[in-house]
C-alpha cells in the first residue's frame, strides 16, 4: 500500500506542476519571451502573450476574436518557413497543415512568397515586445529551425 501511495503522490506532483504552467508540456522550457501581438492568417490578437520556447515547439495563447483563448502549440518540425526580422521584432512563419479554429483565417495551402495579395492568409506572426526578446528567440530558433532566416541585428 505504501508503494501505491508514493506513486499517487508522484502523479499528483506532476499534475500540480503541469497545471501551474499551462503553456508547458512540450519538453523543457528553453526561454520565455513576450509578444505584444499575434496573428494567424487574417485573425489578429493585440493581447500580449508569453511565448514559451521548448525543445520541440513554440507555445503561446492566442486570443481569437470569436473563439476566445486558444493554446497554440507550433511544433518546430511542422514549420516549413520562418523569418525573424529583428528591426521590427516580428517572427513570420508558415505551417503546411490546417489549424483547428482557423479554417476561415489561415490558408495552409498557400506558400507565403507566392500567395500574392493573400500572403497574410498564409502566415502566422508574433510581434515581440523588444529587441531583447527578439535576440532570445533567435538563439533558440537558430538551433531548431533550419528554415529560419534572420534579418537585422539579432
Amino acid at each position: 500500500a505504501g508503494r501505491h501511495l508514493d506513486t499517487l503522490a508522484a502523479v499528483a506532483a506532476e499534475l500540480r506542476q503541469a497545471l501551474s504552467s499551462p503553456l508547458s508540456g512540450n519538453g523543457p522550457t528553453l526561454a520565455v519571451v513576450m509578444a505584444r501581438e499575434a496573428g494567424v492568417g487574417a485573425a489578429t490578437s493585440s493581447t500580449s502573450c508569453r511565448v514559451v520556447l521548448t525543445d520541440s515547439a513554440l507555445v503561446y495563447n492566442f486570443h481569437h476574436p470569436s473563439s476566445g483563448k486558444i493554446k497554440m502549440v507550433m511544433q518546430y518540425r511542422d514549420i516549413d518557413m520562418a523569418c525573424l526580422d529583428c528591426r521590427t521584432h516580428e517572427l513570420r512563419f508558415h505551417v503546411a497543415q490546417p489549424l483547428n479554429y482557423f479554417a476561415a483565417d489561415y490558408d495552409h495551402t498557400q506558400w507565403p512568397s507566392s500567395a500574392g495579395g493573400r500572403e497574410g492568409a498564409a502566415v502566422l506572426r508574433l510581434v515581440l515586445a523588444s529587441g531583447k526578446e527578439c535576440k532570445a528567440l533567435a538563439v533558440v530558433l537558430r538551433a531548431r529551425l533550419p528554415c529560419l532566416s534572420v534579418t537585422g541585428p539579432g
